[in-house]
Protein backbone atom coordinates (compact mmCIF):
# COMPACT_ATOMS: atom_id res chain seq x y z
CA UNK A 1 0.00 0.00 0.00
CA UNK A 2 2.67 2.51 0.97
CA UNK A 3 5.02 1.82 -2.11
CA UNK A 4 1.37 2.91 -4.57
CA UNK A 5 1.25 5.81 -2.47
CA UNK A 6 4.67 6.57 -3.29
CA UNK A 7 3.74 5.82 -6.70
CA UNK A 8 0.88 8.44 -6.86
CA UNK A 9 2.58 11.28 -5.30
CA UNK A 10 5.76 10.99 -7.76
CA UNK A 11 3.46 10.78 -10.91
CA UNK A 12 1.83 13.74 -9.46
CA UNK A 13 4.98 15.76 -8.43
CA UNK A 14 6.28 14.58 -12.03
CA UNK A 15 3.03 16.07 -13.70
CA UNK A 16 2.86 19.61 -11.88
CA UNK A 17 7.16 20.01 -12.45
CA UNK A 18 7.21 19.89 -16.27
CA UNK A 19 3.79 20.96 -17.19
CA UNK A 20 4.60 24.76 -17.33
CA UNK A 21 7.44 24.35 -20.29
CA UNK A 22 6.40 26.20 -23.38
CA UNK A 23 4.33 28.63 -21.73
CA UNK A 24 6.88 31.96 -22.70
CA UNK A 25 9.45 32.61 -24.12
CA UNK A 26 11.99 31.39 -26.68
CA UNK A 27 13.05 27.80 -27.33
CA UNK A 28 16.60 28.70 -25.43
CA UNK A 29 14.75 29.89 -21.83
CA UNK A 30 12.16 27.61 -21.72
CA UNK A 31 14.89 24.56 -21.89
CA UNK A 32 16.77 26.61 -19.00
CA UNK A 33 14.21 26.97 -17.25
CA UNK A 34 13.19 23.37 -17.05
CA UNK A 35 17.24 22.35 -16.29
CA UNK A 36 16.65 24.45 -13.01
CA UNK A 37 13.51 23.36 -11.85
CA UNK A 38 14.86 19.66 -13.15
CA UNK A 39 18.18 20.65 -10.51
CA UNK A 40 16.30 21.23 -7.70
CA UNK A 41 14.45 17.90 -7.32
CA UNK A 42 16.58 15.55 -8.88
CA UNK A 43 19.21 16.48 -6.64
CA UNK A 44 17.44 16.10 -3.67
CA UNK A 45 16.12 12.89 -4.97
CA UNK A 46 19.55 11.53 -5.76
CA UNK A 47 21.17 12.60 -2.13
CA UNK A 48 18.26 10.62 -0.85
CA UNK A 49 18.97 7.76 -3.08
CA UNK A 50 22.40 8.18 -2.00
CA UNK A 51 21.78 7.61 1.81
CA UNK A 52 19.76 4.71 1.89
CA UNK A 53 22.00 3.22 -0.14
CA UNK A 54 25.16 3.53 1.43
CA UNK A 55 23.24 3.02 5.08
CA UNK A 56 21.86 -0.37 3.42
CA UNK A 57 25.58 -1.24 2.13
CA UNK A 58 26.82 -0.77 5.62
CA UNK A 59 24.47 -2.15 7.84
CA UNK A 60 22.52 -5.11 6.15
CA UNK A 61 19.42 -4.34 7.63
CA UNK A 62 16.21 -5.48 6.26
CA UNK A 63 14.86 -1.99 6.73
CA UNK A 64 17.64 -0.34 5.41
CA UNK A 65 16.91 -2.10 2.22
CA UNK A 66 13.48 -0.90 2.43
CA UNK A 67 14.28 2.33 2.55
CA UNK A 68 16.86 1.86 -0.74
CA UNK A 69 13.96 0.42 -2.31
CA UNK A 70 11.84 3.43 -2.28
CA UNK A 71 13.94 6.09 -2.67
CA UNK A 72 15.58 3.97 -6.02
CA UNK A 73 12.11 3.99 -7.05
CA UNK A 74 11.19 7.34 -6.65
CA UNK A 75 14.38 8.14 -8.35
CA UNK A 76 13.52 6.13 -11.43
CA UNK A 77 9.48 7.26 -11.44
CA UNK A 78 10.73 10.95 -11.27
CA UNK A 79 12.71 9.91 -14.82
CA UNK A 80 9.92 7.60 -16.43
CA UNK A 81 7.88 10.59 -16.49
CA UNK A 82 7.12 10.78 -20.19
CA UNK A 83 5.96 14.32 -20.78
CA UNK A 84 9.56 15.41 -19.89
CA UNK A 85 10.97 12.93 -22.02
CA UNK A 86 9.00 14.23 -25.16
CA UNK A 87 9.62 17.51 -24.38
CA UNK A 88 13.48 16.73 -24.10
CA UNK A 89 13.23 15.14 -27.86
CA UNK A 90 11.12 17.64 -29.41
CA UNK A 91 13.54 20.30 -27.98
CA UNK A 92 16.49 17.97 -29.53
CA UNK A 93 14.87 17.77 -32.99
CA UNK A 94 13.69 21.27 -33.44
CA UNK A 95 17.46 22.41 -33.93
CA UNK A 96 16.86 25.15 -31.79
CA UNK A 97 18.48 24.47 -28.84
CA UNK A 98 21.86 26.17 -30.12
CA UNK A 99 24.25 27.01 -26.88
CA UNK A 100 26.89 24.71 -26.33
CA UNK A 101 26.11 24.82 -22.94
CA UNK A 102 22.54 24.33 -23.04
CA UNK A 103 23.59 21.51 -25.72
CA UNK A 104 25.31 19.89 -22.97
CA UNK A 105 22.69 19.40 -20.57
CA UNK A 106 20.13 18.39 -23.24
CA UNK A 107 21.99 15.56 -23.94
CA UNK A 108 22.43 14.66 -20.28
CA UNK A 109 18.92 14.76 -19.83
CA UNK A 110 18.07 13.09 -22.01
CA UNK A 111 20.65 10.27 -21.27
CA UNK A 112 19.58 10.64 -17.48
CA UNK A 113 15.92 10.08 -18.93
CA UNK A 114 15.95 7.87 -21.72
CA UNK A 115 16.80 4.36 -19.85
CA UNK A 116 13.38 4.77 -17.77
CA UNK A 117 10.88 5.42 -20.05
CA UNK A 118 9.18 1.95 -19.76
CA UNK A 119 6.15 1.39 -18.35
CA UNK A 120 4.92 2.06 -14.37
CA UNK A 121 4.93 -1.81 -13.82
CA UNK A 122 8.26 -2.43 -15.34
CA UNK A 123 10.05 -0.28 -13.40
CA UNK A 124 8.23 -1.18 -10.58
CA UNK A 125 9.17 -4.64 -11.10
CA UNK A 126 12.91 -4.30 -12.19
CA UNK A 127 13.20 -2.29 -8.46
CA UNK A 128 12.11 -4.71 -6.60
CA UNK A 129 13.69 -7.73 -8.25
CA UNK A 130 17.30 -5.38 -8.07
CA UNK A 131 16.56 -4.56 -4.31
CA UNK A 132 16.05 -8.31 -3.82
CA UNK A 133 19.32 -9.44 -5.85
CA UNK A 134 21.40 -6.94 -3.85
CA UNK A 135 20.36 -7.86 -0.91
CA UNK A 136 20.91 -11.51 -1.66
CA UNK A 137 24.88 -10.58 -3.16
CA UNK A 138 25.76 -7.91 -0.11
CA UNK A 139 24.43 -10.94 2.94
CA UNK A 140 25.83 -13.64 1.19
CA UNK A 141 28.41 -15.59 2.53
CA UNK A 142 29.86 -18.91 1.19
CA UNK A 143 30.46 -22.02 3.23
CA UNK A 144 33.77 -24.34 3.76
CA UNK A 145 33.33 -27.34 5.69
CA UNK A 146 29.54 -25.91 7.35
CA UNK A 147 32.13 -22.61 8.08
CA UNK A 148 30.78 -19.59 6.57
CA UNK A 149 33.79 -17.59 5.16
CA UNK A 150 33.89 -14.09 3.52
CA UNK A 151 34.97 -13.04 0.13
CA UNK A 152 37.90 -11.99 1.79
CA UNK A 153 38.68 -14.81 3.52
CA UNK A 154 38.05 -16.87 -0.06
CA UNK A 155 40.92 -15.04 -1.86
CA UNK A 156 43.05 -15.18 0.79
CA UNK A 157 42.47 -19.26 0.74
CA UNK A 158 43.28 -19.09 -3.13
CA UNK A 159 46.48 -16.94 -2.94
CA UNK A 160 47.65 -18.48 0.31
CA UNK A 161 46.38 -22.10 0.29
CA UNK A 162 48.65 -25.55 -1.09
CA UNK A 163 45.43 -27.63 0.00
CA UNK A 164 43.84 -28.33 -3.31
CA UNK A 165 40.24 -29.62 -1.94
CA UNK A 166 40.63 -26.29 0.04
CA UNK A 167 41.72 -23.98 -2.49
CA UNK A 168 38.29 -25.91 -4.74
CA UNK A 169 36.32 -25.62 -1.88
CA UNK A 170 36.68 -21.70 -1.61
CA UNK A 171 36.30 -21.20 -5.33
CA UNK A 172 32.90 -23.26 -5.26
CA UNK A 173 31.73 -21.27 -1.91
CA UNK A 174 32.33 -18.19 -3.87
CA UNK A 175 30.11 -19.26 -6.59
CA UNK A 176 27.60 -20.37 -4.68
CA UNK A 177 25.82 -17.51 -4.75
CA UNK A 178 25.16 -17.73 -8.42
CA UNK A 179 22.78 -20.90 -7.61
CA UNK A 180 21.12 -18.57 -4.98
CA UNK A 181 20.51 -15.68 -7.69
CA UNK A 182 20.22 -17.55 -10.76
CA UNK A 183 16.68 -17.88 -12.07
CA UNK A 184 16.06 -14.59 -10.26
CA UNK A 185 18.59 -12.80 -12.44
CA UNK A 186 16.98 -14.01 -15.83
CA UNK A 187 13.70 -12.73 -15.16
CA UNK A 188 15.88 -9.29 -14.18
CA UNK A 189 17.06 -9.47 -17.88
CA UNK A 190 13.90 -9.91 -19.19
CA UNK A 191 12.37 -7.28 -17.44
CA UNK A 192 15.04 -5.50 -18.62
CA UNK A 193 14.85 -6.46 -21.85
CA UNK A 194 11.12 -6.05 -21.96
CA UNK A 195 11.74 -2.01 -21.22
CA UNK A 196 14.18 -1.86 -23.61
CA UNK A 197 11.65 -2.98 -26.06
CA UNK A 198 9.16 -0.90 -25.41
CA UNK A 199 11.86 2.11 -26.51
CA UNK A 200 12.44 1.00 -29.53
CA UNK A 201 15.69 -1.47 -28.75
CA UNK A 202 16.39 -4.65 -29.67
CA UNK A 203 17.63 -4.92 -25.80
CA UNK A 204 18.84 -3.65 -22.82
CA UNK A 205 22.53 -3.72 -23.62
CA UNK A 206 22.09 -2.20 -26.91
CA UNK A 207 19.69 0.63 -24.84
CA UNK A 208 22.08 1.15 -22.24
CA UNK A 209 25.00 1.35 -24.54
CA UNK A 210 23.36 4.17 -26.64
CA UNK A 211 22.13 6.61 -23.01
CA UNK A 212 25.83 6.53 -21.91
CA UNK A 213 26.68 8.11 -24.93
CA UNK A 214 28.71 4.97 -26.98
CA UNK A 215 28.59 4.28 -30.26
CA UNK A 216 27.24 0.38 -30.29
CA UNK A 217 29.14 -0.82 -33.55
CA UNK A 218 32.42 0.76 -32.48
CA UNK A 219 32.45 -0.45 -29.01
CA UNK A 220 31.64 -4.22 -30.88
CA UNK A 221 34.91 -3.07 -33.26
CA UNK A 222 37.08 -1.90 -30.65
CA UNK A 223 36.78 -5.51 -28.15
CA UNK A 224 37.09 -7.49 -31.29
CA UNK A 225 40.24 -5.44 -32.07
CA UNK A 226 42.06 -5.88 -28.23
CA UNK A 227 40.81 -9.81 -28.50
CA UNK A 228 43.29 -9.67 -31.77
CA UNK A 229 45.75 -7.54 -30.81
CA UNK A 230 46.19 -8.95 -27.43
CA UNK A 231 46.15 -12.76 -28.28
CA UNK A 232 49.71 -13.46 -28.66
CA UNK A 233 51.15 -11.47 -25.89
CA UNK A 234 48.66 -13.10 -23.76
CA UNK A 235 49.12 -16.52 -24.35
CA UNK A 236 52.72 -15.88 -23.90
CA UNK A 237 52.45 -14.71 -20.20
CA UNK A 238 49.44 -17.30 -19.56
CA UNK A 239 52.04 -19.72 -20.15
CA UNK A 240 54.61 -18.58 -18.31
CA UNK A 241 52.63 -18.13 -15.25
CA UNK A 242 50.91 -22.33 -15.92
CA UNK A 243 54.20 -23.29 -15.22
CA UNK A 244 54.45 -21.33 -12.07
CA UNK A 245 51.25 -21.93 -10.97
CA UNK A 246 51.49 -26.13 -12.05
CA UNK A 247 55.03 -25.87 -10.00
CA UNK A 248 53.20 -24.54 -7.15
CA UNK A 249 50.44 -26.68 -7.31
CA UNK A 250 52.10 -29.87 -7.99
CA UNK A 251 50.04 -30.48 -11.02
CA UNK A 252 50.70 -30.48 -15.09
CA UNK A 253 50.00 -27.32 -16.65
CA UNK A 254 46.69 -29.33 -18.44
CA UNK A 255 45.19 -30.61 -15.04
CA UNK A 256 44.87 -26.74 -13.79
CA UNK A 257 42.01 -25.94 -12.55
CA UNK A 258 39.83 -22.63 -11.97
CA UNK A 259 40.43 -22.74 -7.83
CA UNK A 260 44.46 -23.00 -9.01
CA UNK A 261 44.23 -18.96 -9.53
CA UNK A 262 44.31 -16.48 -6.93
CA UNK A 263 41.25 -14.84 -8.42
CA UNK A 264 38.07 -16.54 -8.17
CA UNK A 265 37.45 -15.03 -12.09
CA UNK A 266 40.79 -14.93 -13.24
CA UNK A 267 41.08 -11.04 -13.89
CA UNK A 268 43.85 -10.59 -12.16
CA UNK A 269 46.57 -12.62 -10.60
CA UNK A 270 48.51 -12.10 -7.74
CA UNK A 271 50.76 -15.13 -7.80
CA UNK A 272 52.02 -14.19 -10.99
CA UNK A 273 55.43 -12.64 -11.00
CA UNK A 274 55.23 -10.37 -8.29
CA UNK A 275 57.78 -10.97 -5.41
CA UNK A 276 56.31 -11.88 -2.64
CA UNK A 277 56.21 -8.41 -0.10
CA UNK A 278 53.03 -9.54 1.89
CA UNK A 279 54.89 -9.72 5.21
CA UNK A 280 55.81 -6.07 4.33
CA UNK A 281 51.92 -5.30 4.36
CA UNK A 282 51.34 -6.57 7.64
CA UNK A 283 50.14 -4.42 10.79
CA UNK A 284 50.27 -1.63 7.97
CA UNK A 285 47.82 1.44 8.55
CA UNK A 286 46.47 1.49 5.08
CA UNK A 287 44.15 4.06 5.29
CA UNK A 288 47.35 6.23 6.45
CA UNK A 289 49.70 5.71 3.38
CA UNK A 290 46.83 6.39 0.97
CA UNK A 291 46.02 9.94 3.35
CA UNK A 292 49.83 10.61 2.83
CA UNK A 293 50.12 9.81 -1.00
CA UNK A 294 47.22 11.88 -1.93
CA UNK A 295 47.80 14.76 0.48
CA UNK A 296 51.28 14.82 -1.32
CA UNK A 297 49.84 15.48 -4.32
CA UNK A 298 47.66 17.91 -2.84
CA UNK A 299 44.36 15.98 -3.37
CA UNK A 300 43.76 15.79 0.08
CA UNK A 301 41.35 12.77 1.48
CA UNK A 302 40.60 13.42 5.08
CA UNK A 303 36.95 14.64 5.05
CA UNK A 304 36.13 11.40 2.74
CA UNK A 305 38.63 8.77 5.36
CA UNK A 306 36.48 10.68 8.16
CA UNK A 307 33.16 9.70 6.57
CA UNK A 308 34.16 6.28 5.32
CA UNK A 309 33.58 2.71 6.87
CA UNK A 310 36.49 1.07 6.18
CA UNK A 311 36.45 -2.41 7.81
CA UNK A 312 34.85 -5.90 7.99
CA UNK A 313 31.43 -6.28 10.02
CA UNK A 314 28.39 -8.62 10.11
CA UNK A 315 26.47 -8.10 7.38
CA UNK A 316 28.18 -5.27 5.69
CA UNK A 317 28.37 -5.48 1.75
CA UNK A 318 31.92 -7.37 1.24
CA UNK A 319 32.62 -5.22 -2.23
CA UNK A 320 34.75 -1.57 -2.73
CA UNK A 321 32.47 1.32 -3.60
CA UNK A 322 32.92 5.05 -3.55
CA UNK A 323 30.02 7.10 -3.01
CA UNK A 324 29.23 10.64 -3.87
CA UNK A 325 26.57 11.75 -1.95
CA UNK A 326 24.97 14.84 -2.77
CA UNK A 327 27.91 16.38 -5.53
CA UNK A 328 28.81 18.84 -2.94
CA UNK A 329 31.63 17.40 -1.27
CA UNK A 330 30.42 14.78 0.71
CA UNK A 331 32.24 11.60 -0.83
CA UNK A 332 32.96 8.40 0.90
CA UNK A 333 34.24 4.99 0.73
CA UNK A 334 32.83 1.38 1.50
CA UNK A 335 35.45 -1.02 2.15
CA UNK A 336 36.93 -4.39 3.65
CA UNK A 337 40.36 -3.02 4.58
CA UNK A 338 43.13 -5.81 5.96
CA UNK A 339 46.67 -5.21 6.06
CA UNK A 340 47.79 -6.50 2.63
CA UNK A 341 48.63 -5.45 -0.82
CA UNK A 342 45.01 -5.89 -2.35
CA UNK A 343 43.82 -3.56 0.17
CA UNK A 344 45.90 -0.70 -0.52
CA UNK A 345 45.25 -0.89 -4.32
CA UNK A 346 41.58 -1.25 -3.81
CA UNK A 347 41.78 2.08 -1.48
CA UNK A 348 44.02 3.88 -3.62
CA UNK A 349 41.65 3.07 -6.54
CA UNK A 350 38.19 4.13 -5.08
CA UNK A 351 39.98 7.53 -3.64
CA UNK A 352 40.62 7.87 -7.11
CA UNK A 353 37.27 8.35 -7.49
CA UNK A 354 36.35 10.19 -4.43
CA UNK A 355 39.62 12.55 -5.38
CA UNK A 356 37.53 12.83 -8.71
CA UNK A 357 34.06 14.17 -7.30
CA UNK A 358 35.86 16.31 -4.82
CA UNK A 359 37.35 18.18 -7.16
CA UNK A 360 35.11 19.11 -9.39
CA UNK A 361 33.89 22.74 -9.48
CA UNK A 362 31.67 23.74 -6.98
CA UNK A 363 30.31 26.90 -9.30
CA UNK A 364 29.47 24.56 -11.79
CA UNK A 365 25.24 23.97 -12.38
CA UNK A 366 24.62 20.77 -10.18
CA UNK A 367 23.68 18.74 -13.35
CA UNK A 368 27.58 19.13 -14.40
CA UNK A 369 29.16 18.44 -10.70
CA UNK A 370 29.52 14.88 -11.75
CA UNK A 371 32.32 12.97 -13.41
CA UNK A 372 31.87 13.24 -17.46
CA UNK A 373 31.67 9.53 -17.66
CA UNK A 374 31.36 6.30 -15.92
CA UNK A 375 34.91 5.44 -17.55
CA UNK A 376 36.73 8.86 -16.23
CA UNK A 377 36.06 8.60 -13.35
CA UNK A 378 37.27 4.76 -13.60
CA UNK A 379 40.20 6.34 -15.34
CA UNK A 380 41.28 8.29 -12.36
CA UNK A 381 40.50 5.44 -10.07
CA UNK A 382 42.85 3.20 -11.81
CA UNK A 383 45.33 5.46 -12.60
CA UNK A 384 46.20 5.55 -8.64
CA UNK A 385 45.48 2.02 -8.28
CA UNK A 386 48.43 0.87 -10.63
CA UNK A 387 51.12 2.08 -8.13
CA UNK A 388 51.58 -0.52 -5.53
CA UNK A 389 53.17 -2.15 -8.49
CA UNK A 390 55.54 0.75 -8.56
CA UNK A 391 58.74 0.03 -7.17
CA UNK A 392 60.00 4.02 -6.87
CA UNK A 393 56.20 4.45 -5.29
CA UNK A 394 56.59 1.20 -2.70
CA UNK A 395 60.06 2.47 -1.66
CA UNK A 396 58.89 6.51 -1.02
CA UNK A 397 55.20 5.86 0.67
CA UNK A 398 55.99 2.08 2.40
CA UNK A 399 59.95 1.85 2.86
CA UNK A 400 60.11 -0.93 0.96
CA UNK A 401 63.29 -2.03 -0.53
CA UNK A 402 63.49 -3.87 -3.48
CA UNK A 403 66.31 -5.61 -5.73
CA UNK A 404 66.51 -5.23 -9.68
CA UNK A 405 65.22 -8.66 -10.11
CA UNK A 406 62.00 -7.65 -8.00
CA UNK A 407 61.80 -4.61 -9.75
CA UNK A 408 61.44 -6.21 -12.80
CA UNK A 409 58.96 -8.96 -11.42
CA UNK A 410 56.87 -6.21 -10.50
CA UNK A 411 56.94 -4.40 -14.24
CA UNK A 412 56.11 -7.86 -15.48
CA UNK A 413 53.48 -8.14 -13.28
CA UNK A 414 51.60 -5.14 -14.12
CA UNK A 415 52.15 -5.94 -17.75
CA UNK A 416 50.77 -9.27 -17.14
CA UNK A 417 47.35 -7.57 -14.65
CA UNK A 418 46.84 -5.51 -17.92
CA UNK A 419 46.78 -8.61 -20.00
CA UNK A 420 44.33 -10.14 -17.51
CA UNK A 421 41.96 -7.59 -17.22
CA UNK A 422 41.83 -6.83 -20.85
CA UNK A 423 40.90 -10.45 -21.61
CA UNK A 424 37.95 -10.44 -19.13
CA UNK A 425 36.46 -7.32 -19.86
CA UNK A 426 36.46 -8.81 -23.23
CA UNK A 427 34.56 -12.11 -21.67
CA UNK A 428 32.10 -10.18 -19.30
CA UNK A 429 31.16 -7.06 -22.61
CA UNK A 430 30.28 -10.60 -25.07
CA UNK A 431 28.96 -12.32 -22.12
CA UNK A 432 26.58 -9.42 -21.36
CA UNK A 433 25.66 -8.50 -24.88
CA UNK A 434 24.89 -12.43 -25.74
CA UNK A 435 23.06 -12.54 -22.19
CA UNK A 436 20.31 -9.88 -23.13
CA UNK A 437 20.23 -11.09 -26.68
CA UNK A 438 19.16 -14.22 -25.77
CA UNK A 439 18.84 -15.13 -21.83
CA UNK A 440 16.89 -18.48 -22.79
CA UNK A 441 19.64 -19.86 -23.80
CA UNK A 442 22.76 -22.76 -21.80
CA UNK A 443 24.05 -19.67 -20.09
CA UNK A 444 26.10 -22.33 -18.25
CA UNK A 445 28.00 -23.32 -21.26
CA UNK A 446 28.37 -19.83 -22.55
CA UNK A 447 30.22 -19.10 -19.59
CA UNK A 448 33.19 -21.27 -19.95
CA UNK A 449 33.11 -20.78 -23.62
CA UNK A 450 33.89 -17.88 -22.92
CA UNK A 451 35.93 -18.18 -20.45
CA UNK A 452 38.15 -20.65 -22.55
CA UNK A 453 38.26 -19.22 -25.69
CA UNK A 454 39.38 -15.54 -24.31
CA UNK A 455 41.12 -16.75 -21.34
CA UNK A 456 42.25 -20.10 -21.39
CA UNK A 457 40.57 -21.25 -18.43
CA UNK A 458 38.52 -24.22 -18.59
CA UNK A 459 35.79 -25.68 -17.13
CA UNK A 460 35.90 -27.90 -14.38
CA UNK A 461 35.22 -31.66 -15.72
CA UNK A 462 30.66 -32.28 -15.03
CA UNK A 463 30.42 -28.77 -13.63
CA UNK A 464 27.07 -27.69 -14.54
CA UNK A 465 26.25 -24.32 -12.49
CA UNK A 466 25.61 -20.87 -13.13
CA UNK A 467 28.83 -19.43 -12.39
CA UNK A 468 28.26 -16.45 -14.36
CA UNK A 469 25.63 -14.95 -11.98
CA UNK A 470 28.30 -14.79 -8.99
CA UNK A 471 28.79 -11.66 -10.83
CA UNK A 472 27.50 -9.12 -8.75
CA UNK A 473 28.15 -6.38 -11.67
CA UNK A 474 25.66 -8.35 -13.74
CA UNK A 475 22.91 -6.86 -10.62
CA UNK A 476 24.40 -3.73 -9.56
CA UNK A 477 25.94 -2.41 -12.64
CA UNK A 478 24.19 -3.84 -15.57
CA UNK A 479 26.36 -3.16 -19.25
CA UNK A 480 29.09 -1.21 -17.15
CA UNK A 481 32.13 -3.61 -16.93
CA UNK A 482 33.01 -2.55 -20.84
CA UNK A 483 33.68 1.37 -19.23
CA UNK A 484 36.49 -0.45 -16.84
CA UNK A 485 38.50 -1.53 -20.15
CA UNK A 486 37.61 2.24 -21.66
CA UNK A 487 39.12 3.41 -18.43
CA UNK A 488 42.36 1.60 -18.79
CA UNK A 489 42.69 2.99 -22.48
CA UNK A 490 42.26 5.96 -21.12
CA UNK A 491 45.01 5.50 -18.13
CA UNK A 492 47.91 4.69 -20.46
CA UNK A 493 46.82 7.66 -22.88
CA UNK A 494 47.05 9.81 -19.89
CA UNK A 495 50.13 7.87 -18.30
CA UNK A 496 52.01 8.81 -21.65
CA UNK A 497 50.53 12.74 -21.54
CA UNK A 498 52.31 12.92 -18.08
CA UNK A 499 54.98 11.34 -18.78
CA UNK A 500 56.12 13.18 -21.58
CA UNK A 501 54.76 16.72 -21.53
CA UNK A 502 54.83 16.74 -17.30
CA UNK A 503 57.66 14.80 -16.08
CA UNK A 504 59.42 14.83 -19.46
CA UNK A 505 60.82 11.03 -19.07
CA UNK A 506 61.92 8.66 -21.42
CA UNK A 507 59.88 5.99 -19.57
CA UNK A 508 55.94 6.93 -19.97
CA UNK A 509 54.13 4.11 -18.72
CA UNK A 510 56.61 3.86 -15.49
CA UNK A 511 57.18 6.54 -13.40
CA UNK A 512 55.93 7.53 -9.97
CA UNK A 513 54.13 10.86 -9.22
CA UNK A 514 54.84 10.77 -5.36
CA UNK A 515 54.85 14.40 -3.69
CA UNK A 516 54.20 15.83 -7.30
CA UNK A 517 51.94 18.80 -6.84
CA UNK A 518 51.87 19.91 -10.80
CA UNK A 519 50.62 16.08 -11.36
CA UNK A 520 47.97 16.97 -9.00
CA UNK A 521 47.27 20.16 -10.74
CA UNK A 522 46.78 18.54 -13.96
CA UNK A 523 44.08 16.11 -12.69
CA UNK A 524 42.20 19.31 -10.65
CA UNK A 525 42.15 21.89 -13.36
CA UNK A 526 42.45 19.47 -16.64
CA UNK A 527 40.52 16.43 -15.81
CA UNK A 528 38.48 16.87 -13.04
CA UNK A 529 37.31 20.41 -12.47
CA UNK A 530 34.95 21.16 -15.41
CA UNK A 531 32.94 17.78 -14.32
CA UNK A 532 30.49 16.77 -16.89
CA UNK A 533 30.39 19.76 -18.58
CA UNK A 534 31.91 17.82 -21.70
CA UNK A 535 31.61 14.52 -23.12
CA UNK A 536 33.94 12.09 -21.98
CA UNK A 537 36.06 12.36 -25.60
CA UNK A 538 35.82 15.75 -25.64
CA UNK A 539 37.26 15.91 -21.92
CA UNK A 540 40.12 13.78 -23.55
CA UNK A 541 41.07 15.52 -25.96
CA UNK A 542 40.95 19.12 -24.07
CA UNK A 543 43.15 17.16 -21.21
CA UNK A 544 46.04 15.15 -23.18
CA UNK A 545 45.70 16.70 -27.05
CA UNK A 546 43.77 14.07 -28.43
CA UNK A 547 40.78 11.93 -28.49
CA UNK A 548 40.83 8.66 -27.30
CA UNK A 549 43.82 6.60 -29.12
CA UNK A 550 44.04 2.56 -28.15
CA UNK A 551 47.58 2.58 -28.99
CA UNK A 552 48.95 4.24 -25.97
CA UNK A 553 47.66 1.03 -24.44
CA UNK A 554 49.47 -1.24 -26.60
CA UNK A 555 52.50 0.33 -26.54
CA UNK A 556 52.19 0.19 -22.32
CA UNK A 557 52.37 -4.02 -22.86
Amino acid sequence: MRKILILAIIALCCFSTFNYVGAAGSEEKDFAAFVKQYETEASKLEKDLNTAQWNAYVTGQEEDYKKMSETSLNWTMFHSNKEAYDKLTAWQKSGKITSPDLKRKLRLLINAYGPYQFSKETIKKINEKETFLQQTFNSYRGKINSKEVTERDIYDILRDSSNDDERKAAWEAQKGVGEKVASELIELVKLRNKGAKELGFNNFHEMTVFFADQNYEELISIFNNLAETTDQKFKIYKAELDKKIAARTNKKIENLAPWDYSNPFFQGESLGFAPDLENKFKNRNIPLIAYNFYAGIGLPLEDVLKKSDLYEKEGKSQHAFCFDMDRSGDSRILMNIRSDADSLSTLLHESGHAVYNLNINQRLPWIYRTPSHISTTEASAMFFERFTKNPEWLLKNLGIQTTEEERQGLKKQQILEDLLFCRWTIVMFNFEKELYENPDQDLNSLWWELAEKYQGIKKPEGRNAPDWASKIHLVSSPVYYHNYMMAALMVSQIQHYIGTAILKTDRPYDFDVTENKEVGRWFKDKFYRTGASYNWNELLKRSTGEELNAKYFADSL
